[in-house]
């Protein structure tokens, strides 16, 4: 029901949204992927499932290679392109944007080091996808996709090792994950942390977005952003 209770609150974004239209639209896409994702694992359990979902993203991450190379036109950014040209040059592979790869790919690669071969029946189908998703985020030149593979295999590596341990300690690592996430926000409020991105090859205004921030600021001086525009209309609205 907790997944259920997010859909149920995206379908109520659509009252107060900028265009409602949108958000109901956004709100059943994101209610079908859920519900297949309910049905994927009651039908196949919990191992099946996964295994069926990385196989399926690395087959994603192997394709968008091909089409690099088979479709450079439409697989890779243009200096043509109508929007956002400095990324010309850039894959974006089975998908419309650079950054759909890199999270995409950065998800998968993920995935692939924390669960590693068993996730085919095949050991040389592992050492296939690892590099290809790999190659996706390179290819992408998405720092997004590097911190999210980075982040999520660790984040797996931290709950199976705390999943393993006794309550006590269990309450402990979960206190010390509060105090971090409470230091990262203090941090990044202070502007500490407003170099970060230099790190990742990314100016201050993380590449090309610069036109956005006018908006955004505006979006938090009205004083509505707890509400938001509605889910996935104020996209459209800015």
């Amino acid at each position: 029901w907790p997944l259920l209770a997010m859909c149920g609150l995206a379908f109520a974004s659509s009252v107060w949204s900028v265009d409602p239209s949108v958000t109901f639209r956004r709100s059943m896409q994101l209610l079908f992927a859920t519900l297949l994702g309910v049905a994927l694992v009651a039908r196949l359990g919990a191992v099946e499932a996964i295994r069926l979902v990385v196989r399926t993203m690395a087959v994603g991450c192997v394709l968008s290679i091909v089409w690099v190379f088979a479709f450079p036109d439409d697989a890779v950014h243009q200096a043509s392109d109508t929007a956002q040209t400095v990324h010309a040059g850039l894959w974006r592979g089975i998908f419309s944007h650079k950054v759909s790869l890199g999270i995409f790919a950065g998800l998968t690669l993920g995935f692939l080091l924390y669960f590693g071969p068993r996730i085919f029946s095949s050991p040389l189908s592992y050492f296939v996808a690892l590099p290809a998703s790999a190659a996706c985020i390179v290819g992408s030149s998405s720092a997004t996709g590097a911190i999210v593979a980075i982040m999520l295999t660790l984040i797996l590596v931290i709950v199976n090792l705390n999943a393993r341990r006794s309550f006590e300690i269990r309450s402990k690592l979960v206190r010390g994950l509060i105090v971090l996430l409470f230091a990262w926000f203090v941090l990044t409020m202070s502007g500490a942390l407003d170099q970060l991105a230099t790190v990742f090859g990314r100016s201050g205004d993380l590449t090309g977005r610069s036109s956005y921030w006018p908006f955004v600021l505006a979006f938090l001086n009205e004083g509505s952003f707890i509400f938001g525009y509605g889910y996935a209309a104020g996209f459209r609205y800015v």
